[in-house]
């Protein structure tokens, strides 16, 4: 049996971690609270297992925190939860600089919504732990972990990351190029919204913006009205033809829909037998 203390400022996001972790065989849940402080003074119960949102820490320097966990209880892990995904992993990179190596320590990258969220990912979640302490894992381990669809904003910025590099967070920039190409295709009002909610028009739109946040010079789209109603394929058809106006940006589109093609190209090439016919 591990034993595990859950610190979170999230008072639901608390509770429902505490509701779901108690429920579970191989775990015993030894105290759950909402402020580093509580914590620390609990260390009495040594924990095998500290689960703590990243977000108590404030000033507290993750190297400190995890001096004080050492001193006060040896034997007791931590996870650290960070919530800000995507990048939650470049955030955890951050915060570990000068962590000595050989800390027990492993960051979680959690994003969870929705009433049975804890319900899902604590059975996922609970093996990692139980492998985290029972194999004695030492060094900084990294794990991103998703129990929901990305948000429309989050699924958008994404396509910054071959500017932004490895490991990095993004910045205002990055952030304004994003909404600059949910702007262009038309679909800033869902940036809160969660992708999978979104129509299959609105999805490609999605697309579409993630490939435009990487300010492209060449736009490549396989069939991209493939499974749409006929609505949905003239509203990412007209779009896609502004954006290459506009923009002056050179568009290859692989299509089957041959009124589509004829429609909206300038040029049409046949591929038949591996070799490409100029058709128009």
């Amino acid at each position: 049996m591990i034993s595990i203390m859950i610190v979170d400022n999230d008072s639901d996001r608390l509770a429902s971690l505490s509701s779901a972790f108690g429920g579970h065989e191989d775990l015993t849940v030894l105290s759950a609270v909402s402020k580093r402080e509580a914590a620390l003074k609990q260390l009495t119960l040594l924990p095998d297992i500290l689960l703590l949102n990243a977000d108590c820490l404030k000033r507290y320097s993750l190297p400190r925190f995890l001096r004080t966990l050492s001193t006060r209880s040896p034997k007791t892990r931590l996870v650290l939860l960070l919530t800000a995904v995507p990048f939650a992993l470049a955030r955890a990179r951050a915060l570990t600089s000068g962590v000595v190596a050989g800390a027990a320590l492993l960051a979680l990258g959690l994003v969870a919504e929705g009433p049975s969220w804890a319900g899902r990912v604590v059975p996922v979640l609970v093996p990692l732990l139980l492998f985290f302490v029972l194999a004695g894992w030492g060094e900084f381990l990294g794990v991103a972990l998703r129990c929901r669809g990305a948000r429309v904003e989050e699924a958008v910025l994404m396509g910054r990351s071959g500017k932004i590099g490895m490991m990095r967070r993004p910045g205002s920039e990055d952030r304004d190029k994003a909404y600059d190409a949910m702007r262009v295709v038309g679909i800033e009002a869902f940036a809160k919204k969660l992708v999978h909610e979104l129509s299959g028009g609105e999805q490609q739109k999605v697309a579409l913006a993630r490939a435009l946040a990487q300010e492209p010079l060449i736009l490549l789209l396989d069939e991209p009205t493939t499974y749409l109603d006929e609505v949905s394929q003239s509203e990412i058809m007209e779009t896609i033809h502004s954006i290459h106006h506009e923009r002056n940006l050179t568009t290859f589109m692989v299509s089957h829909d041959s009124r589509l093609v004829e429609q909206y190209s300038d040029k049409v090439y046949l591929l038949q037998d591996g070799k490409s016919h100029l058709i128009r």
